[in-house]
């Protein structure tokens, strides 16, 4: 266009960013029903979730599924709306764009000969020849603004995501750990862990917290629900880093993203893989036949290449399968949240009797987080979380009590 009348392009590009400048603003408006549509849709996943996990508690009284299955249609047709309202906004904002487009080619057509009358007319159809081959192009560039706004808005929700989760992992980094066969001792040094929350005043959070935990010892972490202990296990692991404070393995200053690399932990709740993975089990598999008999489970899962024939098991049979895991990986630190919450009481005295203290003798350092008190006389140390804080610790449970 430029070879072939220079001022001409210039006032049609004058043209064209004023028009699509307003097509811009047009589509920051649309970028509200979008987020609002997603946010709808993340609450009906959300029900839909809730009758998954949620089936027996439905199951068993009529008026609670009723009600529940009432919200989910209700929430359906929210969703429904503002996807819709965002797709016919998208529509209008569409037509604005090609009514944009045609008013360009009319303003060629019929202003400038107005306003240049010396311009010829083979100049003018060159020009239009040239914009009605543009307007393909920009319609599929038009076209793909709505997958452009889901894609930003999945984009930030991501971001914040991981602006959530306080431990920074570097994928080199974790490559260069060398993790020792043995830990003499774990210690915390004067760790404090606030939760980041909007306006930067927190609401709650753990420490100072001074705290060792020697090989061979078995530490016991206590305290009622909301008390602090979930937070301290994933500062342990690393999952969450300090605001203040370190952690050290050996007198060594261990950062948080290298921390979990010295533990086999048990979550609660647990999240069990259907795979074994970091682990040769053909390598191991006497060991894996040992320790499947004596969890009891010889008889209910089989590995064959490092994948579980099921993982379809009660609470009490995960959670023994992922001991299993445990006892494979051979870490030098053992951390186990409620653990034997879900065990029968045989099996329960079987973990605290024989497991724990085997474990012990394996020069292991073991985190127990547990409400049983008729078993603490099986470790050595019993911490007990108040608030976020740690009030007292146990030396021999049954000899003496020493205050922090």
């Amino acid at each position: 266009l430029a070879s072939i009348a220079s001022w001409a392009t210039l006032i049609t590009l004058v043209v064209i960013l004023v028009l699509v400048t307003i097509y811009g603003i047009a589509c920051r408006r649309l970028n509200k029903y979008y987020v609002e549509s997603r946010d709808s849709k993340n609450v009906f996943m959300g029900l839909i979730n809730g009758i998954i996990d949620g089936y027996k508690e439905l199951s068993i009284h009529q008026r609670k599924r009723n009600e529940y299955m009432q919200e989910v249609f209700q929430s359906a047709d929210v969703y429904r709306v503002k996807m819709s309202t965002a797709n016919v906004r998208f529509v209008h904002t569409s037509i604005l764009g090609e009514s944009i487009l045609i008013l360009i080619l009319g303003s060629v057509s019929f202003v400038f000969p107005g306003l240049f009358p010396g311009i010829k007319v083979y100049t003018l159809m060159s020009f239009l020849i040239v914009l009605l081959y543009l307007i393909g192009p920009v319609n599929t560039i038009l076209s793909t603004i709505p997958s452009v706004m889901r894609l930003r808005i999945s984009w930030e929700r991501m971001q914040n995501f991981i602006k959530d989760i306080p431990a920074n992992r570097d994928p080199e980094d974790i490559k260069a750990v060398i993790v020792p066969a043995n830990i003499e001792r774990l210690t915390a040094e004067s760790v404090s862990f606030r939760y980041p929350v909007a306006g930067g005043n927190s609401e709650f959070g753990v420490g100072p917290i001074d705290l060792e935990v020697k090989s061979g010892e078995i530490l016991f972490i206590v305290g009622a629900n909301g008390s602090g202990k979930t937070t301290l296990a994933k500062l342990l692991t690393g999952l969450y880093e300090p605001d203040s404070g370190c952690f050290r393995i050996n007198d060594e200053v261990v950062n948080a993203n290298r921390l979990g690399e010295h533990y086999s932990v048990v979550f609660s709740p647990l999240h069990l893989f259907e795979r074994l993975y970091s682990i040769d089990t053909f390598a191991s598999r006497e060991k894996v036949e040992k320790y499947l008999k004596l969890l009891n489970l010889d008889k209910k899962v089989r590995l064959n290449d490092r994948r579980y024939s099921t993982i379809s098991l009660s609470g009490g049979q995960r959670k023994r399968l992922a001991l299993l895991q445990c006892y494979l990986e051979d870490s030098p630190i053992l951390l186990f949240d409620e653990w034997a919450a879900d065990q029968d009481p045989s099996y329960r005295n079987f973990f605290y009797r024989t497991l724990l203290p085997e474990m012990r003798k394996m020069n292991k350092i073991v985190i127990a987080i547990t409400h049983d008190d008729n078993y603490f006389d099986v470790a050595d140390k019993i911490v007990k979380m108040e608030s976020g804080k740690l009030e007292t610790y146990y030396h021999g449970y049954k000899t003496h009590t020493v205050p922090l």
